[in-house]
């Protein structure tokens, strides 16, 4: 046997090539490791598990190489374009859309369902109240500014149907008779300014006056707003698209409040771009948004406004300003209310308009 063997080597040798292709070979099926190369896609891992390869997967992604995406509404909204439910039995994920928007045949993404309706898809995004910019006449088509009896502005809202507006519970220690749509300066009717009478208020009855857990209420409006380019509700998002709104974005506080700390109240609207914290908490229905070495912030008289973010170039209401410490105080952010707890309250009023999903 070992004759042969001598042999085979002495005659592999005389044809070099052949011999050096054998050898090589053997080398290469001995060293063979295909995590070498890591087949897996997607950012998956390569591990070996007996004689054959294994793909961790990254949360989002299955199969044998990590080449399927998992359809769930916690990765990337379901890669639906507003609304997402997941389906039992981890089947898949249904897309829907807002008030004003239609599913398109897709199955994901949104399209408007008419010219003037609900959740503007607006273009713009400039960033503001304290360190913020003046509002364009239109801007924030769903600003609202709360009045009491001799006319005073004193608190914002958001607009959300054509009846109700959203703000803070706290607002409403003082005595509110009315409401403006479509307002820019604060100390004179604009041109397509919309001045409406409040029939009812709705506080939060788990609001608290000296924590502000549980700051805001509903506004119930005596008629309808007449919708038009100054006067468009803002979009409301459901449970999962309000959590997911809120993870390390920017969204967009607007108002009349003072433009510095015990300063002087701004005449025309503003607004400023923040990032939300959603790790800097004080109670589980609040969020923190605002910057801890920059001068903008929401301030007094901005009190029940909005937080808005856009989301694909429609914008959402995922909150309601609150309180802080201070105005842009160093080291400190503003304190929003978050909408997303709120959006199974039922305030008891027979008047509850079928635009309204979720309130």
């Amino acid at each position: 046997m070992v004759l042969q063997c001598l042999r085979l080597r002495r005659d592999l040798k005389t044809n070099g090539a052949l011999y050096w292709f054998i050898k090589l070979s053997l080398l290469f099926v001995v060293d063979l490791n295909p995590c070498v190369t890591n087949p897996c896609l997607n950012g998956g891992m390569c591990t070996m598990e007996r004689e054959d390869f294994l793909c961790l997967c990254p949360p989002q992604y299955h199969g044998r190489l990590c080449d399927s995406v998992l359809l769930k509404c916690q990765y990337r909204n379901g890669g639906c374009v507003q609304y997402c439910r997941d389906l039992p039995g981890g089947a898949g994920v249904q897309c829907d859309c807002a008030d004003g928007f239609k599913l398109d045949a897709d199955g994901r993404s949104c399209s408007k369902a008419g010219e003037i309706g609900l959740c503007p898809a607006l273009q713009e995004k400039t960033f503001r109240i304290v360190g913020g910019d003046l509002e364009r006449p239109g801007g924030s088509p769903w600003q609202v500014l709360v009045h009491r009896s001799d006319g005073y502005g004193f608190c914002g809202g958001t607009l959300v149907s054509d009846r109700w507006v959203v703000s803070a519970a706290h607002c409403f220690e003082d005595l509110a008779d009315y409401v403006t749509i479509g307002d820019y300066d604060s100390k004179r009717p604009d041109e397509d300014e919309q001045q409406i009478k409040i029939q009812k208020v709705f506080i939060h009855p788990h609001f608290h006056s000296f924590t502000f857990d549980s700051d805001i209420a509903l506004i119930l409006l005596a008629e309808p707003v007449s919708k038009g380019p100054t006067a468009i509700p803002a979009c409301l998002p459901d449970n999962h698209l309000s959590k997911y709104l809120l993870r390390d974005t920017w969204g967009v506080a607007s108002g009349w409040g003072r433009t510095r700390y015990l300063g002087r109240s701004s005449r025309f609207l503003r607004k400023v771009h923040m990032s939300t914290h959603v790790l800097q908490v004080i109670t589980d229905n609040m969020f923190c948004a605002g910057f801890l070495d920059q001068p903008k912030d929401a301030c007094s008289g901005d009190s029940g406004g909005p937080f808005v973010v856009n989301y694909r170039d429609t914008w959402f209401l995922t909150g309601v300003i609150s309180w802080g410490e201070g105005c842009a105080a160093h080291g400190k952010f503003g304190v929003y209310t978050r909408l997303g707890n709120f959006l199974t309250w039922r305030p008891g009023s027979a008047v509850r308009p079928p635009t309204i999903r979720f309130i």
